[in-house]
């Protein structure tokens, strides 16, 4: 049994549809993406949960597990 649900998984493709749409378009280049990425990450699962704590994920993006 899968640990994430469709809300999880629409979530995050908003999130990349977001970053897509904006690349698309020119507002902002590959540089900017991962930035955004994890931005829009934080937002999302900051309003699905009050405790996320932002400082743990951004450490979590620059580690690989």
């Amino acid at each position: 049994m899968s640990n994430f649900s469709r809300k999880h998984y629409e979530a995050i493709a908003n999130c990349v549809a977001i970053v897509e749409e904006r690349m698309s378009i020119g507002l902002i280049d590959d540089t900017d993406a991962f930035s955004l990425m994890v931005e829009c990450l934080k937002w999302t699962f900051k309003q699905d949960n009050e405790r996320f704590d932002e400082a743990v994920f951004d450490k979590a993006c620059k580690e690989v597990k």
